[in-house]
């Protein structure tokens, strides 16, 4: 029984099933008496399940209250200090304990110093921090959550009278456990690594958003990590859970945070903006999460004309040239899944020597020397074809520098500032795809 609630319990916190580590006060459950910690009513009928306990006044007292709690063990410990409150009937402050939990704790035992009782009344327990859950019975109370439980009396055969002021729970330390992540059915391995953080998976979302062929840049002046999807845009702001998701603003279950020198975020609040399900497993060292394929994204991308061609390339760059616009755009990423990453405007091949069409592939880089001028880089890909800079003189100024016009006799002229940054970013073999 604790295996299966153990292995529900972890995957609700990657699911979002329950409020992990944050003050719940709507909680509120049904109660014959009304008691309340907070202002929130607790439920003395589901305290415990002894019916043959008795109160008398005449009997014992204690001045103590303990609570002990049978750690179950997890994989990935995190050291913690967890946190109980003990509270009257009445909803009066008693006591409080904070017990260190790390990798080999088996046992959490809670003294609680109280006024004098009787032993058989009742009092409230107030889960705070530090644990990720305890198990009373059959119900399950989280960081936030308070329940009512009674010490108790009773007589055995010999009509001698056991007294006790103890209750025993089951509890859940904080912890990490390893994910293995795949999107849209493909394993990836993200680095750094994904992990649970404060109940949530959180993942690296530079490397994803780079996996699935979003743009991203940490922007320092609001300490934002900023995901684009096209023009539409979602912040990240490291240390808060205030985020941005296009349109609208939300609120994540943790906080946007630096782990390893990358910025992670929850997984849930990530998927859920691109309008990606997740699907999680939970296999006790370890959770598998299938991320699905966004529908927002794979529109951007269906909708690109790169990607409406079908174009493929032998490198993960493309090159399309648009003569009828004057444009060379460049694309990262693969077939179907091209993502513009620059865009310039270039001058063309004149009516008498135009530049020719269709599919070719860049061959080799050279620089071609004129009586007064040069031209360099050249990027050739058919014959004397090439992507290359403006006409420049020998001290490196512009001896012509017309672009967005028909000056060429067939090659691609483009700023020096642009061929340099292509020359240093594609290799040989990347598609370059010439259009009318």
């Amino acid at each position: 029984m604790k295996k299966i609630i153990t292995a529900v319990l972890s995957a609700s916190l990657i699911f979002g099933s329950f409020s992990v580590f944050a003050e719940n006060t709507d909680d509120t459950l049904t109660s014959s008496v009304d008691v309340s910690v907070d202002g929130v009513l607790i439920d003395d009928t589901k305290s415990n399940d002894i019916t043959d306990y008795n109160y008398n006044e005449n009997g014992a007292t204690s001045t103590h209250v303990i609570v002990n709690i049978n750690m179950l063990q997890q994989p990935f410990t995190l050291d913690s200090f967890a946190r109980l409150e003990l509270y009257s009937m009445a909803g009066e402050f008693l006591d409080y304990d904070e017990l260190w939990i790390g990798g080999t704790t088996t046992e959490l035992v809670y003294d609680f110093e109280v006024p004098e009782y009787h032993i058989g009344e009742s009092f409230i327990l107030k889960v705070c921090s530090g644990i990720t859950s305890v198990q009373y019975y059959d119900t399950v109370y989280y960081p936030g959550q308070q329940f009512v439980f009674s010490t108790y009396s009773y007589e055995i055969d010999d009509g001698i009278t056991v007294n006790n002021n103890s209750i025993i729970l089951d509890g859940i330390p904080c912890y990490h456990k390893a994910i293995n992540f795949y999107y849209d059915g493909v394993y990836v391995d993200l680095q750094p690594s994904p992990r649970v953080i404060d109940g949530s998976a959180m993942v690296p979302v530079e490397f994803l958003s780079h996996y699935i062929g979003l743009s991203t840049f940490y922007d320092p002046a609001y300490n934002s990590q900023v995901v684009s999807l096209g023009n539409q845009y979602m912040y990240f702001n490291v240390g808060s859970t205030y985020t941005t998701l296009f349109d609208g603003d939300v609120t994540a279950p943790v906080p946007t945070q630096f782990v390893d020198g990358a910025v992670f975020v929850p997984l849930r609040t990530f998927a859920d903006a691109l309008g990606s399900q997740l699907d999680v497993y939970d296999n006790g060292t370890y959770f598998d999460i299938y991320m699905h394929s966004s529908p927002m994204v794979n529109k951007y991308f269906n909708d690109l004309f790169v990607n409406q061609q079908g174009i493929s390339s032998r490198t993960n760059n493309l090159v399309w040239v648009s003569l009828s616009e004057y444009k060379v755009r460049v694309y990262e990423g693969k077939q179907y899944q091209w993502k513009p990453i620059r865009e310039c405007t270039v001058g063309i091949g004149a009516p008498g020597t135009p530049t020719i069409t269709g599919e070719f592939e860049y061959q080799y880089k050279d620089t071609w020397y004129y009586s007064s001028y040069y031209v360099g880089p050249c990027l050739v890909f058919y014959g004397g074809y090439a992507l290359h800079s403006v006409l420049l003189n020998y001290d490196g100024t512009e001896y012509d520098g017309t672009v967005g016009a028909q000056v060429s006799h067939g090659c691609i002229r483009m700023k020096k500032v642009d061929i340099d940054w292509l020359a240093s970013t594609i290799n040989v073999g990347t598609k370059i795809y010439i259009t009318p």
